[in-house]
């Protein structure tokens, strides 16, 4: 069970890979196989699915393998320990019934900056995340959740048996939750969102403003914690906007054009050409410029992949008839 191939996904059903996958992250050389997992889990949302069930029913059987009535026998030593750990995840995961934790202890949360006091109840685990300017990264939480983290963001995070907490400081991200009896809660600026298992997107803006996205589930948003009132529910394809001076809270539909930047993608429609660029400059190490007269304001609609400067600015000229020039510094100009 311990030698399981880096890939257990092509042979075996979404529920079954993901029991193996649920198991495989819990070891400590558990770091090698994220990028296979990543692309397991793009590879169909039916993997995305049975995951996040497989680490709600986890999760489920780590609080009862807590109870006092439910306590594991010793085992005989660490390598036991450790490969009947993974047997014990699989298991759960796939529906085998408590008596199994009766024998095999429960594996340990595998983060860096995961702690665990005398008290079970107060095992946390805590991180804070930081994108550089041009960076656009997806990371896995211990709970199982995914967070895809915008260029220039910052966000933190703790997690005990009670809540999931996280704290957007600055920038935009893309949460899918795992379900888990535990309440996922995103603080951003004067308010919360909360949820349980879901798709959303939180972004600040620079004048403090939060929007939420919902792409998929329900949401409940906070507008404001120091003021609290009736949360607002939001519908998958809806989107909400709240300030930090008066709270305003105003819903409307999703703009569909921006809903692929966690693949560097964003769709335009007749935008001007420094709209373009303006947007793309925020990933990019060097910036393109536009250089002639009325270029600026010239319009175009299209898919473009923000995050690759040099791969924009050639469809961008090949679209309107534009020349590129790459200069010494690494910048980009743009011109007739």
């Amino acid at each position: 069970m311990t030698n399981m191939p880096a890939d257990p996904a092509p042979d075996l059903d979404p529920p079954t890979a993901a029991a193996m996958w649920l198991a495989k992250m819990q070891r400590p050389d558990a770091a090698r196989y994220q990028q296979d997992l990543d692309a397991w889990l793009a590879a169909d949302p039916a993997n995305l699915a049975a995951y996040n069930k497989a680490a709600g029913r986890f999760h489920d059987a780590k609080m009862l393998s807590r109870s006092t009535r439910w306590q594991p026998a010793p085992v005989d030593s660490p390598a036991h320990r450790k490969q009947w750990a993974l047997v014990a995840v699989v298991a759960v995961v796939l529906g085998a019934t408590w008596p199994l934790w009766n024998t095999l202890s429960p594996p340990a949360i595998i983060d860096t900056n995961s702690r665990q006091t005398a008290a079970a109840d107060t095992v946390v685990a805590s991180a804070t995340i930081d994108n550089q300017h041009g960076e656009i990264s997806r990371r896995r939480l211990p709970d199982g959740s995914f967070v895809s983290l915008d260029t220039q963001s910052a966000m933190r995070f703790a997690f005990n048996p009670k809540a999931r907490d996280i704290w957007l400081d600055a920038g935009r991200a893309r949460f899918s939750v795992a379900h888990d009896g535990r309440p996922f809660i995103v603080h951003a600026g004067t308010g919360t969102v909360t949820a349980t298992g879901t798709v959303f997107d939180v972004a600040i803006a620079p004048g403090g403003a939060v929007q939420v996205k919902l792409l998929e589930g329900g949401v409940d948003v906070q507008p404001s914690i120091a003021r609290p009132m009736p949360p607002r529910k939001l519908k998958a394809g809806q989107a909400l906007t709240f300030t930090r001076i008066d709270h305003a809270v105003l819903i409307a539909a999703i703009d569909p054009r921006d809903i692929e930047w966690v693949d560097g993608m964003m769709a335009f429609e007749s935008a001007p050409l420094s709209e373009i660029v303006a947007v793309a400059n925020r990933y990019a190490r060097a910036p393109i410029r536009i250089e002639g007269s009325g270029l600026p304001d010239m319009r175009l609609s299209g898919r473009f992949r923000i995050d690759d400067p040099d791969r924009l600015a050639a469809n961008l000229a090949q679209s309107l008839d534009l020349t590129v020039e790459h200069q010494p510094s690494g910048a980009i100009i743009l011109r007739r």
